[in-house]
């Protein structure tokens, strides 16, 4: 018995041993976690009243399994205390798996949250089938972006030459778009205002007027009384002063 507590000790004081002991009790750690969300958190979330969060369960738990391991390997790979250079690759490689993982995790939550607040249409008016597309693209360059700079964080690139191209692309494009993007804009004040909706007679003070027909993200059209069917930017209605007659024959 003394003999065997006295090769313990001597083999903790071997690196590839001691990681190699981190190593397995991540495992077991990140299966006890899995277990746990699986079993308990599921359990209780299937309870309530909505399936919103059973299916943030279910998206969350192999990304929290896989971070679990990941994290015992960055320890491990500390313990091994090997040359500065490989192990700063390695932890580079661990910290980008761990940046594709929680990438396409985030993407897939993102899209089911806007889902399930786009059937919310009593108490979420912003949202609808007609904006989820737009807000749905928009959180996924927000993870995309947040993305990006995890990894160059990881490999420890220069962040400041990357921020000043993204900076003078953006006013580029802002600058190339800005008609679309302000009629983009109007059509989601247009929806979230609600100043009118679809058959309401609508007279705007630049001299417009007509029955409303049709109301997109970008522009609306309207039927006026000699049954023509005229369209507006929804920046030129937004900016313009709107008169709701929908009891107007």
């Amino acid at each position: 018995m003394d003999q065997l507590i006295a090769f313990a000790a001597e083999a903790q004081t071997v690196p590839w041993v001691r990681a190699l002991a981190v190593v397995l009790v991540s495992v077991l750690l990140a299966k006890f976690v899995d277990l746990l969300i699986s079993r308990f958190v599921l359990r209780l979330t299937r309870r309530t009243n909505t399936d919103l969060d059973d299916q943030l369960v279910e998206l969350l738990h192999r990304p929290v399994f896989i971070s679990v391991i990941l994290i015992g390997l960055q320890i491990a790979l500390e313990t091994l205390a090997w040359n500065p250079t490989v192990e700063r690759v390695l932890g580079a490689l661990i910290q980008t798996v761990a940046v594709f993982v929680w990438t396409g995790a985030g993407l897939r939550l993102t899209s089911t949250i806007l889902a399930s607040m786009s059937r919310l249409a009593d108490r979420v008016t912003w949202l609808e089938a007609r904006t989820l597309p737009l807000f749905d693209n928009l959180s996924k360059i927000v993870v995309f972006g947040f993305a990006i700079y995890f990894f160059l964080i990881a490999w420890e690139l220069d962040l400041s030459a990357w921020l000043a191209s993204a900076g003078i692309m953006g006013i580029a494009v802002g600058f190339a778009a800005k008609d679309s993007l302000a009629n983009l804009f109007g059509g989601l004040f247009v929806i979230m205002d609600a100043p009118y909706k679809l058959g309401d007679f609508i007279n705007l003070d630049t001299g417009e007027r007509g029955r409303v027909i049709k109301i997109g993200l970008r522009s609306t059209r309207l039927l006026t009384r000699d049954d023509v069917e005229i369209t507006l930017p929804n920046a030129h209605i937004a900016n313009s002063k709107v008169v709701n007659e929908s009891g107007r024959p």
